[in-house]
């Protein structure tokens, strides 16, 4: 009987994981990964990252060359913490920014506040693409503002960068630097493109 309980209680928690996963918006081509079974190096990065990203409030910074799979790292943790009952959300810095400036205008039917506190509220937030969006200083004010909200509720966020980590340093605001020190780091993600990697063998074939 305690058995039967058991097992109904894992598929239960199994389902509800699952909903809060399909409710993240990860887009479906990094909705599964097989990159821990091609680079030792990125499962590296992800432990390190996962590490951190379980700690309530952390801001943690993956940089490095594109297609070395940080889109896939960040979006398994979104799954590891709607596993451990977190709520999930990926998105890219231009469609935020892109939504927080439709809120100044009045077009989106939600304010300005509204848009910091619906990203502010996701247990694990991870935004694709930050150096993309160039938006001076208003992209600046905006990434101040939801990095501090999520930092006062004690949220943890997962941001990706194209940057060195040096480059990273000096454009960051001294703030959010502050808060990284205190609850969160950068890592480094400096191994060979996985996609490069993946074409070399298809071509080999």
């Amino acid at each position: 009987m305690e058995a039967r309980t058991e097992r109904a209680r894992d598929r239960q928690h199994e389902y509800e994981s699952g909903d809060r996963y399909n409710a993240a918006k990860i887009p479906l081509r990094y909705r599964q990964t097989q990159t821990r079974a091609i680079c030792p190096e990125w499962v590296e990065a992800y432990e390190a990252a996962r590490a951190e990203v379980l700690n309530p409030g952390a801001t943690v910074f993956l940089v490095g060359d594109r297609g070395i799979g940080k889109t896939h790292l960040a979006c398994e943790l979104i799954r590891v913490g709607c596993w451990r009952g977190l709520t999930g959300r990926y998105d890219t810095w231009s469609d935020i920014t892109g939504r927080w400036r439709e809120s100044m205008v009045g077009d989106s039917g939600k304010s300005e506040r509204e848009i910091v506190a619906e990203y502010g509220r996701y247990g694990l937030l991870v935004i694709d693409e930050w150096e993309v969006a160039k938006d001076g200083e208003f992209g600046d004010r905006a990434f101040r503002e939801l990095i501090d909200c999520r930092y006062r509720n004690m949220r943890s966020t997962v941001v990706l960068s194209n940057l060195s980590a040096e480059a990273l340093v000096t454009r960051l605001d001294k703030s959010i630097v502050s808060r990284m020190q205190e609850c969160g780091r950068v890592i480094p993600c400096e191994w060979k493109s996985l996609r490069a990697s993946a074409m070399e063998a298809r071509q080999a074939k």
